[in-house]
C-alpha cells in the first residue's frame, strides 16, 4: 500500500474547494448557441448551393421531423462539449434554458431567412410576422417534384413538430451528462470504472417441461446461487463499511479470471467505482444484472460513499 499524507491531502482539497471559482453555465449556453448558429448557417449555405437539399424538411412517415431532429442533435453538441470540458454541471434549470434558447435560435434563423428574401427590395410591403405566417400556411408535401396542396392553418402543427424536434434533440448531449456522476466539491464530472463481476446465478440450460425433477433441481441451483451471491454482496459491503480496501479487492480478484463465465450466468453482481480525479472522493455502486441482451434488466442495489483513502487504495490495488 502506498503511503499518503492524509493531512496534506485533506487541507489541500479544502483549500482548493474554497478558492475555486465556480464555473458558470453561461459558457455552456454560449457554446451551444454558437454551434447552433454555425449549424444553421451551414445548412443555409448548402441550401443555396443545392436548393433541393433542405435537411430541415426531411420527415419520416409524414409526421416525424427527422431532419430537424438530426440538425438539433448536431446544433446542441456544443452544450455537452462545453459542459464536459469546463465541468459546469448540467441541471434541470440549465436544460430548460437550453430548450428556450434553441427555440429562440430557430426563430432567429427564420428572421434571417426573411431578411435575405426581402433584401433585394427597397420597400417591403409586409412584416416578418406576415411573412412567417404566409410561409407556415404554405407548407405542403411535394408529389413527384410538384408542390401539393398547402396545409393552411395546419402548417403551424408541422412547424411545432419541427421546432420541437430541433429544440428537444439539442438536449440529448447535455442530458447524457445530466446522468453522469458529479463532484460538487471540485465541480468536475467523476470517472466511472468497472471493478468486476461477482457470481449470483448459474449457466442457463433448457429443461423439458415434463422433467419435473430436472425443473426442481434447476430451481434449487438458482436458489443456492442467489443465496451465495447475497453473501458475497454482504461481504463486499461489509469491507466498505469497515474501510477495508484489501478485503474489498481480494473478493473481486477472486472472481476476476472467471469474468466471461460469470457474464453468461442468469444473474451477476456488477461492481463499479465512481470517483473524482481531483479530491479522490467517490462511491461504490453495486448492481444486479439479470437476463441477456434485450431481455436484460439492471437494478441498482447499493450506492455507498467512500473516503479518498479508500478510493486511492482500491485504484492502487487494481493496478498491481
Amino acid at each position: 500500500m502506498e503511503n499518503y499524507d492524509d493531512t496534506f491531502n485533506e487541507d489541500f482539497a479544502d483549500d482548493f474547494s474554497e478558492h475555486r471559482v465556480k464555473r458558470p453555465g453561461l459558457l455552456v449556453l454560449m457554446a451551444g448557441v454558437g454551434t447552433s448558429v454555425a449549424t444553421l448557417a451551414l445548412l443555409y449555405v448548402l441550401n443555396i448551393v443545392s436548393p433541393d437539399l433542405y435537411v430541415m424538411g426531411w420527415y419520416a412517415n409524414g409526421v416525424i421531423p427527422i431532419g430537424a431532429m438530426l440538425v438539433g442533435l448536431v446544433a446542441g453538441s456544443g452544450y455537452g462539449i462545453a459542459s464536459w470540458l469546463t465541468g459546469a454541471k448540467i441541471g434541470k434549470g440549465l436544460l430548460i434554458q437550453i430548450v428556450l434558447l434553441q427555440l429562440l435560435v430557430y426563430m432567429f434563423s427564420q428572421y434571417v431567412h426573411f431578411l435575405v428574401i426581402t433584401a433585394p427590395f427597397d420597400n417591403v410591403p409586409f412584416s416578418f410576422w406576415e411573412f412567417f405566417d404566409r410561409e407556415t400556411r404554405a407548407f405542403a408535401w411535394n408529389n413527384d417534384g410538384q408542390p401539393g396542396e398547402p396545409f393552411g392553418i395546419w402548417g403551424y402543427g408541422m412547424l411545432a413538430l419541427e421546432m420541437a424536434g430541433f429544440s428537444l434533440c439539442a438536449m440529448i448531449a447535455p442530458a447524457i451528462l445530466f446522468a453522469v456522476p458529479y463532484c460538487e466539491a471540485c465541480q468536475v464530472y467523476m470517472k466511472s470504472t468497472e471493478l468486476g463481476l461477482l457470481p449470483a446465478g448459474i449457466a442457463p440450460r433448457k429443461i423439458k417441461k415434463k422433467d419435473t425433477e430436472g425443473q426442481q433441481a434447476y430451481e434449487e441451483e438458482l436458489k443456492q446461487a442467489m443465496e451465495s451471491g447475497q453473501k458475497r454482496m454482504e461481504t463486499l459491503l461489509e469491507s466498505v463499511n469497515e474501510k477495508d480496501p484489501q478485503q474489498f479487492v481480494d473478493l473481486l480478484s477472486e472472481h476476476a479470471d472467471n469474468k466471461k463465465a460469470i457474464n453468461k450466468q442468469t444473474s451477476r453482481l456488477a461492481v463499479s467505482l465512481e470517483h473524482c480525479k481531483q479530491c479522490q472522493s467517490g462511491r461504490v455502486v453495486l448492481k444486479v444484472q439479470c437476463g441477456f441482451g434485450e431481455n436484460q434488466t439492471v437494478t441498482e442495489l447499493a450506492r455507498i460513499d467512500i473516503e479518498p483513502e479508500f478510493t486511492r487504495d482500491v485504484i492502487s490495488f487494481r493496478k498491481r
